[in-house]
This record gives structure tokens, sequence and C-alpha cells, in this order.
């Protein structure tokens, strides 16, 4: 405990603040005398009254594999939330603030206003290796101004065939490798293209190229330009800049696992879909 600091009622750690101690049940209290004299909480685990305490971030349902961090800059409050699970997420999260809030994505360099239900509840939606910063009360998007919605999908798993040269007589399609004969073992990539008819976009509109499942991750490229890397779902990659009511050449590289052919693991692989066109516009958002 010699490097910590106790200074205006909180525990520093380095650069981090810490408002009480909980001391797991196989820890002792020796080393603790200090804070317990300055006043400081410092509650053993089994004995902590949990109910009593007023939660900072709650979840429902509950996300075992959701990480939340709360910090400030002594302006403003961020909550960065990250998915570690295996699986999306999609629920309902309580700030302590019960306000609305920005909603940040860096992945996409984007963000989004959420407004509070009538429950002071937040939608929150992360996918697998996902992360959000949430900013309570930062809302750009109060009535007269925009946030983004969904607004139109329109499917396009119809055209696709595969460019590998060894392959392309082996895959007819969308589906999973590991399930075509000959294919259980393949490990590498494989070129997925197709002549696509995209949108003429609006101002405040974007276009995305929704892969759907995809095993592992996936490049798209549109006449021959590199517009997006996909390593997690959503596999929704923003093709906004080609947008322009013509048709163009689209391409998906998709690579799956080496566990395939090194360890014989029959993990899934492939571009299985649905694909589909999304064409996301922002609408003025209202209150109440």
């Amino acid at each position: 405990m010699g490097e910590c600091r106790l200074e205006d009622g909180a525990l520093n750690i380095g650069s981090q603040r810490y408002t009480a101690l909980i001391v797991p049940e196989d820890c002792s209290l020796a080393g603790c005398e200090g804070l317990l004299e300055g006043g400081f909480p410092v509650v053993e685990e089994a004995r902590a009254d949990w109910a009593a305490l007023e939660p900072t971030v709650r979840l429902e349902p509950a996300g075992e594999g959701i990480r939340v961090s709360r910090l400030s800059d002594g302006e403003r409050v961020y909550y960065l939330l990250t998915n570690e699970g295996e699986a999306g997420y999609s629920g309902r999260i309580w700030l302590k603030e019960g306000t609305g809030c920005e909603a940040w994505d860096f992945w996409r360099a984007g963000a989004e206003s959420l407004f509070p239900d009538e429950r002071g509840a937040l939608c929150l939606n992360l996918g697998r290796r996902e992360s959000r910063v949430l900013v309570p009360d930062r809302n750009p998007a109060a009535p007269g101004q925009s946030k983004a919605v969904r607004e139109h999908k329109q499917p396009v798993d119809q055209g696709w065939h595969v460019a590998s040269l060894f392959q392309k007589d082996r895959i007819p399609g969308l589906g999973k490798w590991n399930e075509i004969p000959g294919m259980r073992n393949f490990s590498g990539n494989l070129l997925y293209e197709n002549q696509i008819a995209l949108p003429e976009v609006q101002e405040g509109e974007r276009v995305l190229l929704d892969l759907g499942e995809v095993h592992d991750w996936a490049e798209v490229y549109v006449d021959y330009q590199l517009a997006d890397v996909l390593f997690w779902p959503p596999y929704a990659a923003d093709i906004t800049a080609f947008a322009d009511g013509k048709r163009h050449h689209v391409c998906v590289s998709v690579f799956n696992s080496l566990a395939n052919h090194y360890e014989d693991a029959n993990l899934d692989s492939g571009l299985c879909g649905p694909v589909s066109l999304v064409r996301e516009s922002r609408t003025e958002a209202r209150q109440g």
C-alpha cells in the first residue's frame, strides 16, 4: 500500500482514483490501517452489503462478457464498454447519471444519440469484440438535429461466384466451405465477386454492404479499391464513397482459420450471408 495516496477522499494509485476498497475473503486487512484511520471505506467482500451500494452501471440482462470502465476528465464522464464475450449482446443499460448520452463508435468513425426510455434505460447493442464510448449529457442530436437510423435493406445474395482458380468449381455460391466435400481441411482465403448496382446517396445517408455471417474475417473491395476490413460482427462495410447510382464490381476476400488445415478442427468457414445493401439515413430525433 506504500504506493497509494489518500487525497480528497479518494485512493489514488498512479492516475487511477478509487472511492472504496473491497478486500477479497482470502486477504487480510493488514496494511490498510492508514486507510481505515483516514476514514476511507475498506470493506471485506464477505461482509459487503451489495444491495446497499448504488450501482454506477446496470445491465439488463446481465452481460458476463461486457467490460465497463468509467473515466472522467474533470468536466465530462466517459463510459467505455467492450464486449469481450464470444456472442453479441443486446439489452438495456442504466447509467448513474440517468440522462441521455452520445454513443461513439470509433471503428466506424461515427456517433449517435441515445435517449432513455420511460424506465431511464438506454438501448445497448454490442457485437462480439465491439466497443462503444457513452458520454452522458453530450447530446448533439436533440430535437432539430439528426440521429442515425436504419432505413432500407436490399438483399444481394444472388450473383456471387468464387474467382479463386482452384476452388471455383467446388463452391456454388454463399455457404460454409467446411460442409462442401473435400473442403473440410481447407485453410486460406477465397475471392467472391459480383456486379452490384449501388444507390445514389443523398446528404446525410450512407450505404453499407452487410455480409451477414462470415468465418473468420473479410476484406471488401469496390472497383478493385479496398473499402473496408472486417474482423468481427457486424460484418458491414461502409461503401458510401462508391454509391453513385451505377453498377460496380464488388469483391469480398474471405479468410478462415488455419486450425482446419493443421488440427482438423472443422471450424465453420466462408461467406455464408445473407448479404444485403443497407441504406442508413438521418432523421430528426424527437424526445417525449
